[in-house]
C-alpha cells in the first residue's frame, strides 16, 4: 500500500469525523416540552431587605419528564438555587 493511498484514506476519515460531529449538533429547544412549574410559595423581599423593593423570592417546584426540555434562558437578576429529587 502506498502513501498517497494511505494518505488519502486518512484524510476522508478525518473529513468524515468533523461532518458527523457537525451534523449531530441542535441548537437549543424553542418552547419548554415535558415540563411543568408549580409555584410553591414566594415573599416580598421589599418588605424584608432595604433595597430591594419590587423583588420576590419563589419556591417552585419543576418537573420535567424523560425527554423533557427548557429553553435557553438567564437568570440575570434572578438568582436561583436548584435541589434535584430525583433523576
Amino acid at each position: 500500500v502506498n502513501a498517497k493511498r494511505i494518505t488519502a484514506c486518512i484524510i476522508v476519515l478525518v473529513a468524515a469525523i468533523g461532518f458527523w460531529s457537525v451534523n449531530g449538533q441542535q441548537g437549543p429547544p424553542e418552547e419548554n416540552m415535558g415540563r411543568t412549574a408549580d409555584v410553591l410559595t414566594g415573599i416580598d423581599l421589599g418588605s424584608e431587605i432595604d433595597g430591594m423593593d419590587g423583588r420576590r423570592l419563589r419556591m417552585q417546584r419543576i418537573t420535567t419528564e424523560p425527554g423533557g426540555k427548557t429553553t435557553l434562558h438567564s437568570h440575570k437578576d434572578r438568582p436561583f438555587v436548584m435541589h434535584v429529587l430525583q433523576g
